[in-house]
């Protein structure tokens, strides 16, 4: 027999997580809400404190629950592990970013180093005809092509 049945691990711990964060006389009233019965979410409380949750079996002991702050450890344990993972992801994300905003600002470089490069070209182009005006003998030397 499992204790499991219709329910993955990951999700009883969630609604064992759930149910643990609320608040002293909220509890009976979230268990009514759900689709399980009280008795099949303290069933699960005793498999998770015995360590048979993830193997799926029923503990052997129908004593009461006498473990409440080694379930608080052991909810807060579960919490701090989805916080780990979720820190994690965060990080990748923040590394993720800090290489693309490296990229655009390496980008902007260029542009604004192109844009010098062409101001520059822009001037000696300039000068260049400026050179060609002032000198009366270069534009005799020259033919028009529509002359000829």
């Amino acid at each position: 027999m499992t204790i499991t049945v219709g329910y993955s691990t990951v999700e009883i711990r969630a609604y064992l997580t759930e149910y643990d964060m609320l608040p002293f006389g909220q509890k009976g009233k979230w268990v009514d809400t759900q689709p399980f019965s009280k008795k099949q979410l303290y069933q699960w409380m005793r498999a998770l404190v015995a360590g048979d949750l993830d193997r799926g079996l029923v503990p052997r002991e129908n004593g009461t629950m006498s473990f409440p702050s080694r379930r608080k450890k052991m909810t807060e344990a579960l919490t701090s592990d989805r916080e780990r993972v979720l820190m994690d992801e965060l990080a990748a994300k923040e590394k993720a970013l800090a290489a693309k905003e490296a990229e655009l600002a390496r980008r902007n470089e260029d542009i604004h180093r192109l844009e010098e490069t062409a101001s520059t070209l822009g001037k000696a182009i300039g000068l260049l005809h400026a050179r060609n005006v002032s000198e009366p003998d270069a534009t005799e030397d020259q033919q028009d092509p529509s002359s000829s």
